[in-house]
């Protein structure tokens, strides 16, 4: 599946049906750091409808883990935009895929755009050379 199809099926498909709330809200929690189910509820108010939970909790732990696998990878990013308190970073690996919104609190704080970055073990940090 395409990325963009991926994106839409994240809008369109709900984890808390309570709530309405779409995978990506919930995906969005995740890489902003909610790593835990209770601090994906938090952020995202699923788990507080009728069903207290029953329903979405399998579907957060389900995602929490696939992030988990997935952020074992080591990735380099280009910082493309800064805008305020968040930064554009785009997958060098990636070029035609969309954007990631970051918070700049979790990045080194002497980035600027233009600037190579790593992730790897939930952390960033500057490429040299």
């Amino acid at each position: 599946m395409s990325d963009v199809n991926s994106e839409i099926m994240d809008k369109m498909t709900k984890v808390c049906i309570c709530k309405g709330i779409p995978r990506s809200t919930m995906k969005r929690a995740i890489e902003n750091g909610a790593d835990t189910v209770e601090k994906v509820r938090k952020a995202t108010g699923a788990g507080s409808g009728s069903c207290a939970g029953r329903r979405c909790i399998p579907k957060i732990e389900e995602l929490l883990a696939d992030y988990a696998e997935e952020s074992m990878d080591s990735f380099e990013y280009m910082v493309e935009q800064i805008d305020g308190d968040y930064a554009h970073l785009r997958r060098c690996d990636e070029p035609e895929a969309g954007l990631k919104l970051v918070a700049r609190a979790i990045l080194p704080p002497e980035i600027m755009e233009g600037t190579k970055l790593k992730y790897e073990m939930f952390e960033y940090s500057i490429l040299k050379g």
